[in-house]
Formats: structure tokens, sequence, C-alpha cells
């Protein structure tokens, strides 16, 4: 009595695992008419879809014959699988036959991919959550334990949404015309305010779903203007709320940067305590305006990139959709996992960033260092090149600020003092 029950509930878990009829459907679906191997391929992009093992295999034949450009039908199928030596092992020309009789109609196929596609999905989740238990109680490092957890539910999410069809474009600007009105009422400024007018009026501000890229030589000012360009975000109500989140400086340094900038207070005397009677003044004021700015500030050291994740989605459900995140910087950003070399991990955080930016429909902008080329050229201009986020094939950032000073190459013409690329 207790077999059988062991076997009932292994057979119900199949039954869970799968929709045989669906698979079947399908299958016959395209032996009815081989065009609907494309309605197909548009979701399950292989046999790993199927989980019978028979149906992986005529489904795989199936694959192989739209790549030849032969056509698909009981007959051609048959000879096809007979010549590779599998047709015994799909059931022979029966299964074939019965596949194409038992088929209810060839008109719902779509409906019929979905239920092998959802099938699908959830075996993966599953097999997925599996592997993960498994690694955990082998791990030593539980951050890299919860990046592979991340990474692997990003994946998940991501097979999710490739299936996603063609928009026209007539459809993709629906009530186009509001957005182009309310960019005149927005005077250009469609983004989070800069710093600078020229660069506002060059980008309209920081868009949403970019990743911007500030890149300079050391102690040229790469966080002071960072700091100073979210001063003015937040000033111009161009932004529900900024974070900053800073790996290298500590979060009072932060907050006295700020303080020095809207109150033109001299730094040195901030930081050894001379303070005169005016320079108090300017303090109790910038402080007071500092206080009800929605500036926050994340101070975390080794913060990787997962992490980094988190807290966006967290500080967005918590402040407004509007927001924009700055990071200080792009270098000392953990991958969360392990890499074959330290180019190959930027690279994966600067994807994982653009991500981000994307996902939460936010502007994210990253400082970066410089490389040394710059200085070894006669034109001391930096370039795109210089950046020492290296990128194979497309750059992921939406566009770059190199910020440049004359005092540290004197060679450089006076007009180079900000160089802007996009």
């Amino acid at each position: 009595m207790a077999k059988k029950s062991i076997a009932s509930r292994k057979f119900s878990l199949c039954l869970e695992k799968c929709n045989i009829g669906a698979e079947q459907a399908v299958l016959g679906a395209i032996l009815f008419d081989d065009e609907n191997l494309g309605i197909c391929l548009k979701v399950l992009k292989n046999s790993e879809y199927f989980y019978q093992v028979v149906h992986q295999k005529i489904y795989s034949a199936f694959l192989e014959m739209y790549c030849l450009n032969e056509p698909i039908d009981l007959v051609t199928a048959t000879y096809f699988l007979e010549n590779k030596n599998q047709l015994d092992d799909v059931g022979g020309v029966k299964y074939l036959s019965d596949l194409l009789e038992s088929l209810p109609t060839a008109a719902n196929i779509a409906y019929y991919v979905n239920i092998v596609n959802d099938k699908y999905l959830f075996r993966r989740a599953n097999s997925t959550l599996e592997n993960q238990i498994k690694q955990g109680f082998e791990a030593n490092d539980p951050r890299a334990y919860i990046a592979d957890i991340q990474e692997a539910a990003n994946s998940l999410a991501d097979e999710m949404h490739t299936h996603l069809g063609f928009k026209r474009v007539g459809e993709i600007l629906n009530d186009h015309e509001e957005i182009i009105y309310q960019r005149q009422q927005q005077k250009g400024m469609t983004g989070a305010s800069t710093c600078s007018m020229d660069l506002n009026k060059l980008t309209g501000g920081r868009q949403k779903k970019d990743l911007i890229i500030v890149a300079a030589r050391p102690s040229v000012g790469k966080t002071a203007f960072v700091l100073n360009e979210c001063l003015c975000a937040t000033k111009t109500d161009s932004v529900d709320a900024a974070l900053f989140i800073s790996l290298e400086m500590h979060d009072i340094s932060l907050s006295e940067r700020l303080i020095c900038m809207e109150g033109h207070i001299d730094a040195s005397k901030l930081r050894s305590g001379m303070l005169g009677d005016l320079d108090w003044e300017r303090y109790t004021a910038a402080r007071s305006a500092i206080e009800h700015l929605p500036i926050f500030i994340h101070d975390s050291p080794g913060i990787t990139v997962q992490e980094i994740d988190v807290r966006v989605k967290e500080f967005k459900k918590n402040f407004g959709p509007n927001i924009i995140v700055y990071i200080d910087f792009l270098q000392m950003i953990d991958g969360g996992k392990k890499f074959p070399n330290r180019e190959t991990e930027i690279a994966f955080i600067s994807r994982s960033l653009k991500q981000i930016a994307r996902k939460y429909d936010c502007p994210v902008v990253a400082i970066s260092s410089l490389g040394r080329g710059c200085e070894h050229r006669q034109d001391k201009r930096p370039m795109l090149s210089d950046l020492r986020v290296r990128i194979p094939a497309d750059p992921d950032g939406d566009s770059g600020s190199i910020r440049t000073l004359n005092r540290k190459h004197p060679d450089t013409k006076p007009e180079t003092s900000g160089h802007f690329v996009e």
C-alpha cells in the first residue's frame, strides 16, 4: 500500500512539472502546418522547454529540418528521424500519427505554447532553487552566495520577457503629443538637472534609464562635481529624491562638503573648526537648507552590485518614482562573485548598473577613474578610450562626462577645462 502511494505521488509530481497534452498539441500543430513552428520559436527556443524526452527529440528534429529549409509533415519528419536512427526512440510512425490525429485544433497553437512555456519556467525555477540550496551547504562566503541567488533569479526573470513581440511605431507613439507638451512646460529640462547650463542644454538633464559615467584623473574633482550636481538636482525639484552611494568617503565628510558648497565656506576652516562669525552664519544657513533637501547618503565600503540593486529598489519604493542615483565610485564596487580577471568584473558591474537604471526607470550616475593614456598624448584632452571601464562590444554608458583641469596639464588648451562626451 505504501509503495502504491509513493508511486502515485511521483506520478502527480510528474503531472505538476509538465502538461503532456499541451506538448503533444504543439508537436501535432507543427506536423499539421510547419508555419506553426515560427510561432513556437518565439517562445520555445530549444527542446529543453519540453519535459518528455521523446518530445525533446521530436522538437529537435523539427528545428534541424527548419534550419535545412526542409518542409515538415508526417512523411518528411518520419524520413528525417529514420535517417538519424531516432524513429524507434520516439515511438515510431504510430506515435507521430497519433500526435497529428489527437490535435484538438491548430488554431490554439499560441495557447498550447504558453502552457508548455509556463511549465518549463516552473521546472527551471524549482531546479534553480534546489541547486542554490545545495550550493548553500558548501558556500563559505554568504555575500557571494546571495549574489549567485540574485543573479539566478534575474536570469529567470529575463527568460520570462524574451518572447515579447513587436510593437508598431504608431502604438509606441500613442499620446506622444502630451509628452512633447510636457517637455515644453519643462523648458527643455526633461531629466534631473546637472550643475552645468551647457550640459543641461546638451542633454536635457540626466535622463531616466540612462547610465552616465563621470570620469577624471585622481584629484581633479570628480566627487565635488557629482555632489554639486546632486545639490542642483534636488534644489530645482527635478527629482523627488537623490541617493548618493559612497564606497570611498565617509557620510560625515560628504555632508560637510555639501555644507561648504551650499554656504560657500572654506573646507579647511570647517575641517579645523576655525570658523569666524561670518562662517558660522553661513554654516547655519547652509545646514538648514541642506536638511530640507531630499538627499540621502548610503555609506557602505565594499558594497556589491547586487546590494546596490536592492538599495535602489528600496529607495524608489520609499521616496517616490522620480529618483536619481549617484555612485562614488565604480571601480570600488564588488562584483559579488569570482571573475577570471578584474576587467571582466568591471564589465559585469557596468552592465549591471545599466540594468538597474532600466529596471527602476531612473538615471544612474557613476564616478569612474581614467587611465594614464591621456597624459602621454600631446593633446591632453581625455577620450572615451581612456576610461578604465572596459566593455566588450558596445559601451554601456549612455553618456559620459570627462573632466580635466588646466593646472594638471599646462599644454592643454583653455577651452578644454570641461569636456563632455556623448
